[in-house]
């Protein structure tokens, strides 16, 4: 081929079609070339991330649908690229990938396009993107801590520091993709609209309270800033809010939530929410747990030391186990007396017999019991993932399966179908 002995010296490991009329050559040293035959002509492709795949020694190659190249290579697992070459995710050990030494990749189009087969120098592994256990991050568009998720009709959202996103799967590559213009996004809930079997979700933010519904938003407040909403279980018509400031109530009326006053709008952030008898309980940073026990009054209570719930630490979180509403902190869970005093409840066997586990977050699924556990004392929180798991009574607890994820803070977990999923402060 005229103008071939220009690559005569370089080892060549990616020819495949780029279209009806031009071949794709890459090379390991001198980045990408298409050849066309009728002209007998070598073009060089000015690759946006060239130096970085030159600098992953490429060594396999495929091409996936809607013009996705796939490289394997011998230095940073597999690369991802977009026509113009730049690196659109990348698959290596940072991410629990296997290995990062690629010598052949595979894609059968008769397949679902998740799908991949690799050979490494550790044998030949199947690859699905939705199942296998992964970190999702920047290469999938989350950016920024993650506060929440959840799936409402057939959708997956994800509460971020930055705003509110859900997943897409249209592509080849799945990807979280923004929705509106929200600042902070604290929590998703799903309520009944009153009288109605209909369900729908609410999101609380920065930049107030949103109902999402088919991936729009539709505004029900942005004067407050909103951590947690909590419909009652005595009055579906009811919803409570709790805000930077203090307490806010909403009454469902005509298809719309109607803003009432009430006289605990003053009374401090409000993270959690839940009812206890006749009683609405709010989990508050530093002071504890306020109870407000008269609206028309405006008279409150506060579990803390006096109540029995030590003063260590300042994360309290209100959670509901086996239908009993439980206060978790630094050293483990407490259950509430009808006289409001509290006790340490030793839910799982010793696990916090000795008060240096803290609790910060905690989701039952299946059989199963979903933790992130922190030392009693410490002043920068950096939690352990744990799976509590009980078999005739008695429980052992799992720490490694998690040693792959990314230290920093479990903020939730979300069971979904087949998988888990982990909201941290780093992706999910």
């Amino acid at each position: 081929i005229p103008g071939g002995e220009y690559f005569a010296l370089q080892r060549v490991y990616v020819m495949m079609p780029y279209n009806e009329d031009q071949i794709l050559i890459g090379t390991k040293d001198l980045g990408f070339f298409l050849f066309d035959p009728s002209e007998n002509k070598f073009i060089k492709l000015d690759y946006t991330d060239e130096e970085e795949i030159i600098r992953a020694e490429i060594y396999s190659s495929t091409m996936l649908p809607g013009d996705i190249l796939v490289l394997g290579t011998l230095r940073s697992g597999v690369l991802f690229l977009d026509r113009d070459g730049k690196i659109i995710y990348q698959l290596d050990s940072k991410l629990g990938f296997v290995n990062t030494f690629i010598y052949e990749c595979y894609y059968n189009e008769t397949l679902k396009p998740t799908v991949f087969w690799f050979a490494t120098d550790e044998g030949i592994f199947k690859l699905d993107l939705f199942n296998n256990f992964r970190v999702w991050g920047k290469e999938n568009g989350i950016e920024g801590y993650i506060n929440s998720a959840v799936r409402h009709k057939g959708n997956l959202y994800v509460g971020q520091r930055n705003g509110l996103s859900y997943l897409d799967t249209t592509g080849i590559i799945p990807k979280f993709t923004p929705i509106g213009e929200l600042l902070e996004v604290w929590n998703f809930i799903k309520i009944q609209v009153p009288g109605s079997s209909e369900e729908i979700l609410l999101v609380a933010s920065r930049s107030g309270i949103y109902e999402i519904d088919d991936l729009k938003l539709k505004l029900i407040d942005d004067q407050f800033i909103a951590h947690d909403i909590l419909q009652s279980k005595l009055n579906e018509e009811i919803l409570y809010v709790g805000t930077n400031f203090g307490l806010e109530v909403y009454k469902y009326n005509k298809g719309n939530w109607q803003y009432i006053e009430n006289p605990f709008s003053e009374t401090g952030t409000i993270l959690d929410l839940e009812e206890y008898n006749e009683y609405l309980l709010g989990a508050q940073n530093n002071r504890g747990v306020i109870v407000f026990t008269d609206f028309e009054n405006g008279t409150f209570d506060m579990i803390d030391s006096t109540k029995g719930l030590p003063m260590i630490g300042h994360d309290y979180h209100l959670f509901e186990i086996d239908e009993e509403i439980m206060i978790a902190s630094s050293t483990g869970f407490y259950s509430i007396h009808d006289s409001l005093k509290v006790e340490r409840r030793e839910l799982f066997g010793d696990l916090f017999k000795d008060n240096q586990l803290g609790v910060f977050s905690y989701r039952q699924i299946g059989n199963d019991y979903w933790m992130s556990l922190y030392e009693t004392g410490e002043t920068d929180i950096i939690t352990q993932l744990a799976r509590v798991t009980e078999e005739n009574d008695q429980y052992s607890i799992d720490t490694v399966f998690s040693n792959g994820i990314p230290e920093s803070i479990v903020i939730t977990f979300l069971e979904d179908s087949e998988r888990v999923w982990v909201a941290k402060l780093n992706g999910l």
